[in-house]
């Protein structure tokens, strides 16, 4: 009977012994799990989709990356502490890793978003004067035809203390360049000294310059001069990509808007027709609606106008 109960506690020995030998083994067989991290730069430039997309991944299994830009952006690179396992998008796991993906903005796609200029599009805008006053209105310049500076201003209007309205209807197409295209326009009177020429012109011009991540708009008037015949160009807008990177949300009687940027011109007086010194102007842009407000001011910084959209059309 005892040989019996030490031959049983032998067998139970050799099957317990045997299946802690199997599952010890087949621990040993499953693989380490890893886990990805991916950090977006900048926040809300885009995202990342991982596939397979789990929690942890089994050490040697590749995942696949695959950026997804925001509207505006553009993927450009991989950086991070773990950047050089990442190769054609693709990551083997080994370890633990971390990378970041960066997003930059697209410069030309973005700043043609905020310039929605074209056949039929029309702007009407309300000018609110605080007190009178003579200012220059906006940047312009008077050359030959065919150049076009912005190098220094000339020329300012008399404004009375009130408001006044005024609307811009693009007509068509007039030219287009490598770099920027330029329309036909119906600029209407406010009722107001508006410019200095505006009974002169023959013809009004809206112009837009996109080049090296900058955009310019310029209003263009034309008159005839025997000889020769002159342009004067004011430049109305200039975005650049640095601009892009600070959104505001702006309230105007036209209605609400989000994403709007702001930009700077800076008016420099020539110390003839204008007073020495600098005019800056603020500019609100508004994607795809364009120019939504902007505030004048004088010298010393004292709001000189405020303009504000009213009434959008396209």
């Amino acid at each position: 009977m005892k040989k019996i109960m030490q031959f049983n506690h032998i067998i139970s020995c050799l099957f317990f012994t045997s299946l802690l030998a199997f599952t010890t083994g087949c621990e040993n067989d499953e693989k380490t799990e890893y886990s990805l991290t991916v950090n977006i730069l900048p926040a809300g430039g885009g995202t990342v989709d991982l596939s397979p997309s789990n929690v942890t991944y089994p050490e040697g299994i590749e995942v696949t990356l695959s950026p997804n830009p925001s509207s505006g952006y553009e993927f450009t690179s991989w950086s991070g502490t773990d950047a050089s396992y990442v190769n054609n998008n693709k990551i083997v796991m080994s370890k633990n890793m971390t990378v970041i993906a960066n997003f930059s903005i697209n410069s030309s796609s973005s700043l043609n978003s905020y310039f929605p200029i074209e056949e039929g599009v029309k702007w009407t805008y309300r000018v609110d004067f605080p007190k009178n006053c003579s200012l220059p209105y906006m940047p312009w310049f008077i050359y030959p035809e065919g150049l076009i500076s912005t190098s220094m201003t000339h020329g300012m209007g008399s404004w009375n203390e009130g408001q006044i309205n005024f609307e811009i209807l693009v007509n068509e197409v007039f030219e287009i360049k490598s770099d920027s295209t330029t329309w036909n326009i119906s600029l209407s009177s406010p009722g107001n000294s508006f410019y200095f020429y505006i009974s002169s012109f023959n013809s009004n011009r809206l112009q837009l310059i996109i080049s090296n991540e900058k955009a310019d708009l310029n209003i263009i008037g034309e008159m005839d001069m025997d000889p020769p015949r002159w342009q004067i160009a004011r430049a109305l807008a200039r975005l650049t990509s640095e601009d892009l990177s600070e959104k505001f949300n702006i309230s105007v009687p036209a209605g609400d808007y989000s994403n709007c940027v702001k930009s700077i011109v800076n008016i420099n007086g020539d110390g003839t027709h204008v007073y020495s010194g600098t005019y800056p102007i603020e500019i609100y842009l508004a994607p795809n609606v364009g120019i939504a407000k902007a505030i004048g001011k004088d010298r010393d910084g004292t709001v000189l106008y405020t303009l504000e959209l009213t009434e959008f059309s396209n």
